[in-house]
């Protein structure tokens, strides 16, 4: 099934500025997606090498800057919130067997890349090297200094005289409490007094404790048994330091470039290979398939040159950059933004009359200035509600009225994309799911048959084989809930979150219908208090673009006073404040059409905890920038990145001609590069904030639908100037 953009909600526009053509996402290399890390960092490749090289490394950043930076002479500390014992499963060690690291750091050899170090050991850490503590008694103590800015000198010394006399049986002192320190409270704090702990001495072992609602940190000597620490390798030439990175216990962050496939699928070809279940992995937020992605990935276990040896492995994917994360496991929205480099090619006026090069060049610039300025509706786009054969608001709408067999029904109804046409061709794995799924769906074969043959198909049948599996466990009595619940609760979530989806563009289409005023806020609008915390959330474009916040309802004496730009409509859930007027008409109509109720009462509700959030009307791109190129063959990439493609070696490279500053190209599968007429296309490259859809900000741009790969009136150049 093809969504469409009037069927999920997108209807209206912003601007009003003239519309033109283009041909979006025409090759893969034409959009172009890398994540922006909280810190600022640009998710990135380093440039193809034949093997990584190691260096020698500058010292880390110290504990006080916050840093999780493990430090040498000791296993890799736990972060805080492994510390603190949160209940994070994935703060526990693993049992799988890390890859053997020959160093701490890997040079990547390029200059944007960003490693966390590990120095040579130092003389602090001498102590360390002891076997078991066993030092000779009477040796003079000295405070570590970074224990005694943390902790003051005698709390200091006192660790220093557990860790030389701890292993001896006579002693009477095997720990020693750390309390009444003024920011033990502070999560920063005891995370740079556990890296202190054990970078000044490797025998000791800290733990935070609460008594009474007051916490302590005990530390505590403990043998090598204790410790558990498992051999490097048997290599004896293998570094010193390297064997103090205990990466069975430390994250490892790395950057995952892909083209034309999911984020999911890539993801479990990483698990595979390393053996571990795909949530091992963590991410920030899936990407686009039909395009060139970079995102950062985390996962413990392995040392970043295991994670480098995939790339023989995996298709149409590679990974690069990795080193020791700063944090651990990655959440959902956890980075500051995604910047995009589009491509809209053959680009054309709607009308004949504008069909001349500078005057189309005019309209485009006035429109980016335009949506650069006004900013766009901010639609979720057509990605959210899936390209299956129902869309996923629609089984979401199922889910929530609890109809669980009629959702797995069309869960398990495969999307054919010959649409009945015997003329059009499918591959044969293809061929082969959609026969096996109608035989079940017909009752004609059973679960277990099905299953028998459904593992040929690629991927295994994704969550069909879940599915299938969950029925063939079943006995007489068909529990089609329990077959739902088979699905990952995140997946699961997806459906009721794009209900949510759908109903916010459906509000917002009614909001910015023509007539509706666009500038100011109206009566009956929701707009964000203009305090949250310290934050003045009312007026700042860096807020996240759904967010839990106190909201209010502009009142008729507002009218004309508020800006636009701080409107926001609810994410519907059971706790949130819904718009009155005609927006809050609208949703209830909505609602009662599909007949969900989104109560507390409603069982499904509360499963998913659809507790309900806010997201702005408008978003804005930032650092927008544009550059026009003409070029011959449609078969070019008119911009290159680090995700070479498999090109033949009698392609030639092709030349473009650039208006302004020269974008290079990159090679392109055989044929005359430079054969064909004329065209002209736009190079973009903007900033969007988190949950913000490039493709809506295109829409908003060239007032031409999302789903729309090609238009009729995209012309040549030469037409034009023919004209």
């Amino acid at each position: 099934m093809n969504v469409e953009e009037a069927g999920v909600g997108i209807v209206a526009f912003v601007s009003d500025h003239e519309p033109f053509s283009a041909l979006v996402r025409d090759r893969f290399a034409d959009f172009v997606v890398r994540e922006i890390a909280p810190d600022g960092r640009v998710a990135a490749l380093p440039a193809l090498a034949p093997a990584p090289a190691l260096v020698p490394a500058p010292a880390p950043a110290s504990p006080q800057a916050g840093g999780d930076v493990p430090q040498p002479g000791k296993p890799a500390a736990p972060r805080a919130d492994q510390e603190d014992q949160d209940g994070d499963e994935n703060c526990k060690g693993s049992g799988s067997q890390p890859g053997h690291s020959e160093g701490a750091s890997v040079n990547h050899a390029c200059a944007d890349a960003v490693s966390i170090d590990m120095p040579a050991a130092s003389p602090r850490n001498a102590a360390a090297a002891r076997d078991d503590g066993k030092a000779v008694q009477g040796m003079r103590l000295e405070p570590d200094a970074q224990l005694a800015e943390l902790i003051g000198v005698e709390r200091a010394l006192q660790l220093a005289e557990l860790a030389r006399d701890g292993a001896h049986a006579e002693s009477k002192t095997r720990f020693v409490v750390i309390e009444g320190v003024d920011k033990i409270d502070d999560k920063a704090f005891r995370r740079a007094l556990h890296l202190a702990v054990r970078e000044a001495h490797a025998q000791l072992d800290s733990a935070v404790q609460e008594h009474g609602g007051v916490k302590r940190i005990l530390v505590t000597f403990q043998t090598s048994a204790q410790r558990k620490r498992k051999p490097d390798s048997s290599d004896p030439g293998t570094d010193r330091v390297s064997k103090r990175v205990n990466y069975h216990v430390a994250d490892v962050e790395f950057v995952l470039a892909k083209r034309n496939r999911d984020t999911h699928d890539v993801l479990c070809s990483v698990a595979k290979l390393l053996n571990v279940p795909v949530s091992r992995l963590s991410t920030a937020g899936t990407k686009d398939k039909r395009a060139i992605t970079f995102q950062f990935v985390v996962v413990r276990g392995f040392s970043p040159e295991r994670i480098l040896q995939l790339n023989g492995a995996l298709r149409d994917a590679r990974v690069g950059n990795a080193n020791l994360a700063k944090t651990g496991r990655l959440a959902l929205g956890d980075l500051l933004g995604n910047k995009f480099t589009i491509v809209l090619r053959a680009l054309s006026g709607r009308e004949k009359s504008e069909d001349d090069v500078p005057h189309l060049r005019s309209t485009i610039e006035r429109a980016i200035r335009n949506v650069s300025t006004r900013g766009f509706i901010n639609y979720f786009g057509l990605q959210r509600f899936g390209s299956g054969a129902y869309a996923t608001h629609v089984i979401g709408f199922e889910v929530l009225r609890n109809d669980f067999a009629k959702a797995c029904r069309m869960i398990m109804t495969p999307f054919d994309p010959t649409d009945g046409d015997p003329s059009k061709q499918i591959y044969p794995e293809r061929e082969a799911k959609l026969k096996v799924m109608h035989s079940f769906l017909d009752n004609t074969i059973s679960a277990q048959e099905a299953l028998r043959t459904l593992p040929a198909c690629r991927g295994n049948g994704g969550l069909e084989k879940r599915l299938l599996e969950s029925y063939s466990k079943q006995g007489g009595i068909v529990d089609h809930k329990a077959a739902f619940s088979a699905i990952p609760f995140n997946l699961r979530k997806m459906y009721v979150h794009a209900v949510q989806s759908f109903l916010w563009n459906s509000m917002a289409t009614v909001r910015m219908q023509p007539g509706r005023c666009r500038e100011y806020a109206e009566p009956g609008d929701l707009v964000v208090a203009n305090k949250v915390g310290d934050l003045d959330v009312a007026s700042s474009f860096e807020v996240d673009l759904s967010f839990r916040a106190q909201v209010r309802v502009v009142q008729p004496d507002e009218r004309n006073q508020i800006s636009i730009h701080q409107v926001v409509l609810p994410m519907v859930g059971y706790d949130v404040l819904r718009p009155a007027g005609e927006v809050g008409e609208a949703l209830s109509a909505l609602l009662e059409k599909h007949k969900v109720d989104l109560s507390a009462a409603n069982s499904a509700v509360t499963e998913f905890n659809l507790i309900g959030s806010y997201r702005r009307l408008l978003s804005f791109a930032q650092d927008v920038q544009f550059d026009f190129v003409t070029y011959c063959n449609e078969k070019v990439d008119l911009i290159s990145t680090e995700l070479p493609v498999q090109v033949p070696t009698s392609a030639s490279r092709a030349a473009v001609t650039m208006s302004a500053t020269s974008v290079p190209v990159d090679s392109a599968p055989g044929g005359d590069m430079t054969a064909g007429p004329e065209r002209l296309a736009l190079i973009l490259n903007f900033t969007l904030r988190p949950a913000a859809y490039a493709t809506m900000f295109i829409r908003e741009l060239t007032k031409q639908d999302s789903d729309a790969k090609a238009s009729a009136n995209a012309r040549p150049v030469e037409a034009m100037l023919a004209q």
